[in-house]
């Protein structure tokens, strides 16, 4: 999964500035309350030994019109997280800011119906609290399949198909929504190169996990 890992992580760094941004702070779905274990990744998505001595700061930025592409430099949600081993998010508050940004797909490849629904996607970023830097690549983790999953908001039903085919990969959308809110959206390798991105109902443990980039250098 590195490859999905890396596309991901680069259409949202590229909207993203280097330093940390001002927090800002809350209806939109049914998703419960996320007791979220932080976990340290390597590019197999497994759990490895590491550990960052500083606070972390946690950023929650807006993808309007997107599934991958360019996180806005606005701010739906940031916490200083001084517990290094988990924090708690509640989806229909915190995120709630994430509406305003919504827009329609803009996707090459995608095609969704029906064509006047607006999406967001909550793109995820964290910072060494003490430098400032950012940390590493960072997401939402099924813990059960180790597949990623990214948070988006609808504002209606819908239905997302089509395909992208880039240098990282074939990745085929089958996205089916029933009704708007927050809904989560699971990235699944199906092949060589080959991902399936459907609608996603966790039934165990969401990890947030972060790739940390001295890891990825060593």
């Amino acid at each position: 999964m590195k490859l999905v890992w890396l596309y991901v992580a680069l259409f949202l760094l590229a909207g993203c500035t280097g330093r940390q941004p001002q927090g800002v702070s809350q209806e939109g779905g049914s998703l419960p309350a996320l007791n979220l274990r932080i976990e340290y990744i390597d590019e197999n998505n497994t759990k490895i030994p590491y550990q960052i001595d500083d606070d972390l700061f946690v950023v929650f930025r807006p993808v309007p019109g997107y599934i991958f592409g360019p996180a806005s430099n606005e701010v739906i949600y940031a916490i200083r997280q001084k517990d290094k081993d988990r924090f708690r998010l509640i989806p229909h508050n915190h995120f709630n800011p994430a509406r305003e940004f919504a827009s329609e797909l803009e996707q090459p490849g995608l095609k969704i119906v029906p064509q006047s629904t607006n999406l967001v996607r909550v793109g995820t970023f964290v910072y060494n609290a003490a430098t400032e830097s950012h940390v590493g690549q960072v997401g939402f983790l099924d813990n059960a399949s180790r597949d990623h999953l990214i948070l988006m908001y609808f504002d209606q039903p819908n239905e997302i198909s089509g395909i992208i085919n880039n240098i990282n990969g074939l990745f085929t959308h089958r996205i089916s929504i029933k009704k708007a809110g927050f809904h989560w959206i699971r990235i699944r390798e199906t092949g060589d190169r080959r991902y399936l991105l459907t609608e996603f109902s966790p039934v165990g443990e969401i990890l947030f996990s972060i790739f940390p980039h001295n890891y990825f250098q060593a």
